[in-house]
């Protein structure tokens, strides 16, 4: 290979590298403006010193609920159909929703006193 073919497939190979790396930035761009308050397909709760706010939240097919941790005491988020997150103060869990229904969870630390409903339609 020459030195004019080894740099022209250099140069191939940093304009796909950089291509790639611009499709990713893009995509993880996109990602993040999901997570907005006015993004589809995202609801978040947040779960404070002892409640949901808001408890109950309706939602269509395909949203993920995203819960955040805000306060100072133990929480869990546990769906009687079995996601559950760990026991922990700080920090987020996220659930993507597929099919229709009504899905009831709980803390586990605090039982049906710190309750909620996700409506899935």
């Amino acid at each position: 290979m020459t030195a004019l073919q080894r740099r022209s497939s250099m140069s191939f190979l940093r304009r796909t590298v950089l291509g790639l790396a611009g499709g990713l930035s893009l995509f993880a761009l996109g990602s993040c403006s999901e997570r907005s308050p006015t993004g589809l397909g995202v609801s978040t709760i947040h779960v404070q010193d002892d409640d949901y706010s808001p408890p109950a939240a309706t939602v269509t097919t395909g949203t993920t609920v995203h819960f955040i941790w805000e306060g100072s005491n133990q929480h869990t988020v546990s769906f009687n159909d079995g996601p559950t997150s760990i026991v922990q103060t700080t920090g987020t869990f996220d659930r993507l929703f597929t099919v229709a229904g009504v899905y009831p969870y709980l803390c586990a630390v605090h039982g049906a006193s710190m309750s909620g409903t996700i409506t899935v339609q």
